[in-house]
């Protein structure tokens, strides 16, 4: 008997039961139907085995997949159910064509309600009734010349001149669960965003009082407006723009004396905080009592405070040798352009407001002897000097000042009394996970190689899809494991243990599975499959399987082309 194939199933066999537990083959195959020249295995099949190779191999490429299936066929065949599957299934021509059907938005739209719903019926995500929703925006960059999707547009990132498409995100908490999603060009300014993908998500979610969680550009009177009409709650940092610095000045004119202390694990102060209520009303005249939480964080004080005093240090140097004599600087000619020189310094290190300054004038007489018919003459050179000084009261007062913010919601104290508050928006960087998920870690989206703007989204959606079962991974082993440690999931660390492993971890131990194929000498094909580690099956059961799922692999069949 010899060595006929050997194929590495890997963490596929596990991955697919955690796909298929929420029928997503059948509901794409609901939703999107091919054209009449599709052939081979199934739309929702499809999908489910690219997904496969993304959540596995965190990699979106298309034109990798078909060799990868071509190393493992008969793993698919086995786990999705497909004895005629092949690598020309997942040949990249092929699945342009599944990217060309997902960005279809109507299509999408009526997919993702009807697969979000069983998703969450499935892992009993509905049952809390105060759920929070996080919404944000990321952006993805590409090399290309600008379409309509791809524009230029304000970008954190450092290639700023690259054109950019913006998706504003929903996830579901505790498992910043990607829920629903708005694409649209670069350019588009994120505060038009959040009233869409809030709409999608009360079509997805059938819950009342959500909590909407967001950052200050959420923050208009609309937003809040829609979702207190909504009957639902949100929480989000004002703006400068819905509250200016006199008003922060005036609510801490009048704070209590004992402030709300926001503290860590080992009893750290972290924030201090206390609340007022404001009447706030919409352009129809609709008015609701809104909740005002007045925040000072101690870290962003602390960095504040030494950012100005930074500033103040710099200014110092700078005014002292703005009237230097020295060649190749240009020097003040009067009394205004000194002035404005001085103006110039303090306003660019925004500190105007905490110097006193003089400026001294000096004359001086220069008599020239006439030459080659020019007549004598008399100059006369002015030079500056300035003085200055710390109006130390001021910044003293400006410093207490600084590290205050303002949050506003409309939630009752029985659900988030004022501490809750801080701590619920603290937890932002939750979604912000997601998306180096999305874009680096996970799915890999940057860079992005298509070409074809409707298939760029139609990948963005793909791998939003496939963070939903990266979620629900992770949940759940966290949650069945309950607080214990689980170890042999940390590469070249195998006694590293950790109480939270991420879905990442939870795969690795699943890289070294090979089934090996024999033949006979009659020709008769026998399977082996590697035995789990105890690490292994500890994962499946956190994942609420059995191991068999892989014992299944071993009931081969060879199927005719």
């Amino acid at each position: 008997m010899q060595v006929y194939k050997v194929e590495r199933p890997d963490d596929l066999p596990l991955l697919s039961k955690v796909i298929e537990s929420s029928n997503l083959s059948s509901h794409l195959d609901n939703h999107f139907t091919p054209h009449g020249n599709w052939d081979g295995i199934s739309f929702g099949k499809v999908v489910s085995g690219w997904l496969l190779y993304i959540l596995s191999r965190s990699d979106h490429r298309l034109h990798y997949v078909e060799d990868w299936v071509d190393g493992r066929e008969e793993t698919l065949r086995s786990i999705l159910s497909e004895p005629l599957l092949q690598g020309s299934d997942f040949a990249d021509d092929h699945l342009g064509i599944v990217l060309d059907h997902l960005s279809k938005d109507d299509k999408w739209d009526a997919f993702e309600i009807a697969h979000t719903k069983e998703f969450i019926q499935v892992y009993d995500l509905n049952h809390s009734p105060d759920l929070t929703v996080r919404l944000d925006a990321f952006i993805g960059q590409s090399f290309r010349e600008e379409g309509k999707l791809f524009k230029h547009g304000y970008s954190k990132q450092r290639r700023k001149g690259l054109p950019q498409c913006k998706t504003m995100a929903a996830t579901l908490d505790p498992l910043s669960l990607p829920i629903a999603s708005e694409i649209v060009s670069g350019n588009t300014a994120d505060d038009v965003l959040y009233v869409p993908v809030i709409k999608k998500v009360q079509n997805r979610i059938q819950s009342k009082e959500l909590l909407y969680v967001f950052d200050c550009k959420g923050g208009s009177q609309d937003t809040r407006s829609y979702i207190e009409g909504s009957d639902n709650c949100y929480l989000c940092p004002l703006s400068k723009v819905q509250c200016d610095d006199n008003q922060i000045k005036k609510y801490l004119e009048n704070k209590p004396l004992n402030l709300v202390k926001i503290k860590d694990d080992d009893k750290k102060v972290l924030a201090e905080a206390f609340e007022v209520y404001e009447e706030v009303g919409n352009i129809n005249g609709k008015t609701w009592r809104e909740r005002r939480v007045i925040v000072r964080s101690v870290s962003y004080a602390e960095s504040q405070i030494k950012k100005l005093d930074k500033k103040i240090e710099q200014t110092k140097e700078e005014l002292a040798k703005a009237f230097e004599k020295k060649s190749g600087r240009s020097h003040p000619k009067s009394m205004e352009q000194a002035q404005e020189k001085v103006n110039d310094i303090l306003n660019k290190n925004g500190v105007l407001d905490f110097f006193n300054y003089r400026i001294i004038e000096t004359s001086e007489e220069r008599h020239i002897a006439s030459y080659k018919g020019k007549p004598a003459r008399t100059e006369i050179k002015h030079s500056y000097q300035i003085e200055f000084e710390i109006k130390e009261k001021e910044l003293k007062e400006h410093k207490t000042f600084l590290g205050w913010r303002v949050y506003a919601t409309n939630a009752k104290k029985k659900r988030l009394n004022t501490a809750q508050v801080v701590e619920c928006y603290r937890a932002e960087y939750k979604i912000e996970h997601v998306f180096n998920k999305l874009l680096n870690k996970v799915t890999a989206l940057i860079p992005i190689y298509l070409q074809k703007e409707n298939r760029v989204k139609g990948l963005i959606r793909l791998l939003l899809l496939a963070l939903k079962f990266d979620s629900i991974i992770q949940d759940q082993a966290r949650k069945n494991l309950n607080g214990k440690e689980i170890k042999g999931v940390y590469p070249s660390n195998p006694n590293r243990v950790t109480k939270k492993p991420t879905t990442r971890l939870l795969l690795y131990p699943f890289k070294e599975i090979s089934l090996v194929f024999f033949k006979n000498g009659q020709g008769q094909i026998f399977t082996q499959l590697m035995p789990l580690s105890d690490t292994q099956k500890t994962v499946i059961k956190l994942l609420g399987f059995e191991e068999n799922i892989y014992k299944e692999l071993l009931r081969f069949r060879q199927y005719e082309k």
